[in-house]
């Protein structure tokens, strides 16, 4: 069997500092990509398009780049016209501020390529704080970041703190589209049969959703298609395309394979505004794809009255006084009632406008951290 091959499929806006540092990442790797794609949202896409090509292509005749005007303003179109100009086997969907280890493709592809039953759809670099290339960018380099986010090991926390989290469901993103089975807090699904060597083999840990940084068998996810309804802000797009994916196979995370996310400024909206539009989103996907809208009607009703007691929680700790994590679940709570009423056709016409309104609204940055009312 050949080797097979992977592709950088990076989108983004307003990063223009940072993207060049996830570029040459990817470029430094030991198993290098047959592509680099970036599709730019940016008013001046064309200048940041200049200056990644002209440092990257003389060093790198062997990899083919492709740098676009993205056709719309949005990750998950984005996302998609990306993936219509790959033609690798294997699309590494890099957030712009999501820097690769050098060994990391490596440990990805040497999965994929031992997978020969292509069970394995998804798959996760683990996100560690430490940048991988701190010599090439010292802390003095124009103030970038110096070091990404991780998740807390919640397998440490105190007893009272798991009980809160059980509670409040606070390990939940996305509801499940097909019923009320995945909401239980726990991981992955069990390997099925001729999948459990493998997972043992590279140590995989098994999850029921990817993140925004993940990497996808290319056919699987762009016959899926990421949901074009989302706009700018497309929170949920990761654990939406996961949720329709994943009847065609596993989704994990690779420990041996890294990956820093620095989070990077650049295009952000609001704290509230960032809640408002996350539970929103989640409620208009399910008005799409939920096998049983009702179902998820009532389901969302009870997840959100947990999340407004989590999200203020989470405000109180940070001392955030205005609260602007709980006002916006708070906001998304108070639209339930209308956003179930609608059908998927009324949703898919009217959620993207609405959308477009609120990150219009949206004033940064804000003394009390809070979109402006419309």
């Amino acid at each position: 069997m050949s080797a097979l091959t992977w592709s950088l499929v990076v989108c983004t806006y307003r990063r223009e500092r940072v993207l060049p540092r996830c570029v040459r990442c990817a470029l430094g790797s030991t198993r290098p990509p047959r592509e680099v794609i970036v599709v730019d949202a940016s008013p001046d896409w064309q200048r940041t398009r200049d200056a990644v090509l002209s440092e990257f292509t003389p060093d790198h005749p062997q990899v083919r780049f492709e740098y676009v005007q993205a056709r719309r303003a949005s990750l998950t179109a984005q996302r998609n016209q990306g993936l219509e100009l790959c033609t690798a086997d294997v699309a590494f969907m890099l957030d712009d501020d999501s820097l690769l280890f050098a060994d990391s493709a490596e440990r990805i592809m040497e999965v994929y390529e031992a997978d020969v039953n292509r069970r394995i759809v998804a798959l996760t670099p683990v996100f560690v704080v430490e940048v991988p290339d701190a010599n090439v960018n010292p802390p003095a380099a124009g103030g970038e970041p110096t070091q990404g986010r991780a998740g807390a090991d919640e397998s440490r926390a105190s007893p009272l703190r798991k009980l809160l989290r059980r509670l409040l469901w606070s390990d939940l993103q996305l509801l499940s589209y097909r019923g009320t089975a995945s909401i239980a807090r726990g991981g992955g699904p069990s390997p099925p049969y001729g999948a459990a060597e493998l997972v043992k083999r590279f140590n995989l840990i098994l999850v029921p959703f990817s993140t925004g940084s993940a990497t996808f068998r290319t056919e699987v996810v762009r016959h899926a298609r990421f949901e074009e309804m989302l706009e700018r802000y497309a929170a949920g797009e990761d654990w939406d395309i996961s949720e329709r994916i994943k009847p065609l196979g596993l989704i994990a995370f690779c420990p041996g394979a890294r990956q820093c996310h620095l989070e990077a400024p650049g295009g952000r909206l609001s704290v509230e505004a960032v809640h408002f539009l996350r539970y929103l989103n989640f409620m208009s996907l399910h008005v799409l794809h939920s096998t049983d809208v009702k179902r998820s009607r009532r389901l969302y009703r009870q997840f959100l009255w947990r999340r407004v007691i989590s999200e203020a929680l989470a405000d109180l700790s940070k001392r955030r006084w205005g609260m602007p994590r709980a006002r916006g679940t708070w906001r998304a709570l108070r639209m339930l009632p209308a956003m179930f009423a609608r059908s998927a056709r009324e949703m898919r016409e009217w959620y993207p406008q609405f959308q477009r309104k609120v990150i219009d609204a949206d004033r940064l940055p804000n003394a009390a951290g809070r979109p402006r009312a419309f």
